[in-house]
């Protein structure tokens, strides 16, 4: 633009001086002298060359807007995925406590049922003392009911002793006069007899209630807590092999949120 503007000022100069007055229609035209201050042809080019480009000084700015509006979007975009992630990795970790309660809940019910089993053992173990103590209380009464019949049997060998020697003590002794002491003593010993006897039989009665009530309550107490011992170690055995299995299974999916953190943190550190 400032070239085009010193060739019309140029002009300008050169049109008076082929029209001033003073000289005629043919006088010559005058060249004007070379002006040292106005450039030549070769720095007129030359101030071209130098004169920015317009295009080229507005797509500069362009493509600058350009580059900051990718690197903006992409931002977001960074953002966006940090934040996606950041949420994933929150809900992760709440699933993670939600686990590990679900873990603890488990074994609180666990030990629950452990408390259960010591207690059943302790009742087992306490009913099988009963057991003991009644089958030792058997046994005293059959060595009870032996020492008895020892004793019956030696009274039985006296009277048959005694009876034995009455005769002959009937024909030694004069019949108007017997011997009083003798039959006294024989009186005597039936009547221990017929004691020891009463007191027999109301021992084999007691033994024989002992021994049926005994055996029944034994045999009851055995059945039932056999039963209910192999129930409980049933149920046992099967709450423990399902708490096994929840167990495993919750290590892993633990195992497999922790890789997926420990993925999240990565792509997060990345």
């Amino acid at each position: 633009m400032n070239v085009a503007t010193r060739s019309r000022a140029k002009d300008t100069e050169a049109t008076p001086a082929q029209t001033s007055p003073g000289t005629g229609a043919t006088a010559s035209p005058v060249v004007p002298a070379d002006d040292p201050s106005e450039p030549a042809d070769g720095d007129c080019r030359s101030q071209k060359n130098d004169v920015p480009n317009e295009d080229e000084s507005i797509s500069i700015p362009t493509q600058n807007i350009r580059h900051f509006k990718e690197q903006v979007v992409n931002t977001s975009r960074l953002l966006k995925v940090f934040s996606d992630q950041e949420k994933e990795m929150a809900k992760a970790k709440a699933e993670l406590a939600k686990h590990n309660e679900e873990a603890k809940r488990m074994h609180t019910s666990y030990q629950s049922l452990q408390r259960d089993v010591d207690a059943r053992v302790r009742e087992l173990a306490k009913a099988n003392a009963e057991t003991e103590n009644a089958r030792s209380l058997l046994v005293l009464r059959e060595a009870e009911l032996s020492r008895v019949r020892g004793q019956r049997e030696d009274l039985e060998a006296r009277i048959s002793e005694l009876s034995n020697a009455v005769p002959a003590v009937e024909q030694a002794v004069p019949p108007k006069s017997p011997n009083l002491v003798l039959v006294e003593d024989i009186d005597r010993l039936k009547k221990e007899l017929e004691s020891k006897e009463g007191s027999l039989k109301s021992l084999r009665i007691s033994r024989d209630a002992i021994r049926s009530s005994t055996k029944a309550e034994i045999m009851s107490i055995q059945a039932r807590y056999a039963r209910e011992q192999k129930e409980l170690i049933e149920r046992q055995e099967k709450e423990m092999s399902e708490h096994r299995a929840s167990l495993a299974g919750k290590e892993t999916e633990q195992e497999q949120e922790q890789e997926r953190l420990m993925q999240l943190d990565m792509d997060l550190t990345m």
